[in-house]
């Protein structure tokens, strides 16, 4: 449920997080290699 109070820096952190989160998903295959490479950005 999304508060009424969901401000602008709240929606870009979930941005955020969603954009990290299908970085990481494309990058799978690394991961699955055991090298586990955390995005700078």
């Amino acid at each position: 449920m999304v508060p009424v109070s969901f401000d602008d820096r709240e929606l870009e952190m979930v941005a955020r997080a969603s954009a990290i989160a299908l970085k990481w998903k494309r990058d799978d295959v690394i991961f699955r290699k055991g090298r586990a490479v955390i995005p700078s950005d």
